[in-house]
């Protein structure tokens, strides 16, 4: 399906749950509890529907059962809540989703492939050059025959959102620069190395950070990097 239908799928769902929190919160004024418990239940499914709708679309296929079962569990067992909170005092159904809701959290927040699944980072590299995404939004991009040096670095000398240990930084000639987290060094770092004069030493000292400067790990000329885009080798 197209970016804009799960665009307003997310915006959809994103509105009910504010919708819903507004009228939870108007019928404990009321004292109205059972009512709440199961307003709580519903907006608890919309929510982590939003989650799950966000890993489906982009990391779906490049992900393994465990980290499946994590992102569906509770949506699944948010739904049998709302039919829970119509026969469970409000206590134990609210309390069903609270228990839900943290260790949804706590296990998604020790896995690195599920950290960020509400707000989805990509890294996309094709014989073109590379493009790193951040849900719909791309931060930056370069070719690979505009890249004229490569460095590494930090996170010191990285931007906001995306955190790591180290980055790499591919470089142009006119000031243009793409930022890669050491998230993807597996699929990024292997075609770099084909590059002649690429600087293995100098890697190891930039992602350690030990002098706490960028170490330049290859610098060449316009149009030599489009090696990097080769298929096959």
């Amino acid at each position: 399906m197209s970016k804009l239908f799960w665009n307003f799928f997310r915006l959809g769902l994103g509105i009910s749950v504010f919708a819903l929190l507004v009228v939870a919160l108007i019928y404990a004024l009321r004292g109205r509890w059972e009512t709440v418990a199961l307003l709580v239940a519903l907006m608890s499914t919309a929510f982590f529907a939003i989650n799950v709708t966000n890993f489906w679309q982009y990391r779906w296929e490049s992900s393994g059962r465990a980290s499946r079962a994590i992102v569906l569990a509770p949506w699944v067992l948010s739904v049998g809540t709302v039919a829970g909170a119509l026969l469970l005092p409000p206590p134990l159904a609210l309390a069903a989703v609270g228990v839900i809701a943290v260790f949804w959290t706590l296990v998604t927040r020790r896995r690195p492939d599920l950290a960020s699944s509400r707000v989805p980072a990509r890294l996309l590299i094709d014989e073109k050059g590379i493009r790193r995404m951040y849900a719909n939004i791309q931060l930056d991009s370069i070719d690979w025959e505009e890249v004229v040096r490569i460095s590494v670095g930090t996170e010191d000398d990285a931007p906001v959102p995306v955190k790591d240990d180290f980055y790499f930084f591919l470089h142009g000639e006119d000031g243009k620069r793409c930022v890669v987290p050491n998230t993807y060094s597996v699929e990024l770092l292997p075609r770099l190395q084909r590059l002649s004069g690429f600087d293995n030493e100098a890697l190891v000292e930039g992602a350690l950070g030990d002098d706490g400067d960028p170490q330049v790990i290859w610098e060449g000329r316009a149009g030599q990097a489009r090696i990097c885009g080769e298929e096959g080798r």
